[in-house]
């Protein structure tokens, strides 16, 4: 997969907030799977929900209450083309 960290930390300076990158120990996945599936109250087979946690886990950390991401874009945005044919089909009045 491709890392997008330095994109990131270019955007960041770019806009001028602080940056602060969180990263996993893949040794605390096998515990920390148990919880993000007890949390969620189902499984789920979608990877980023163990990273989506542990990011979340470190921002409470952190001491913050609430935290915005751009998980979600490519679906606002039309990023995935099953998204565009709904979009579509739904301006048209037609079901997908």
């Amino acid at each position: 997969p491709a890392d997008e960290r330095h994109f990131a930390r270019q955007v960041s300076d770019h806009v001028g907030t602080r940056y602060h990158q969180v990263e996993l120990d893949p040794k605390e996945l096998p515990e920390l799977l148990p919880r993000v599936v007890w949390h969620l109250g189902q499984p789920n087979a979608d990877p980023i929900t163990v990273s989506s946690y542990a990011l979340f886990a470190a921002v409470r950390e952190a001491g913050f209450t609430v935290a915005l991401t751009g998980d979600g874009a490519d679906e606002m945005f039309g990023g995935y083309r099953r998204m565009r044919v709904a979009a579509e089909a739904a301006a048209a009045g037609e079901p997908w």
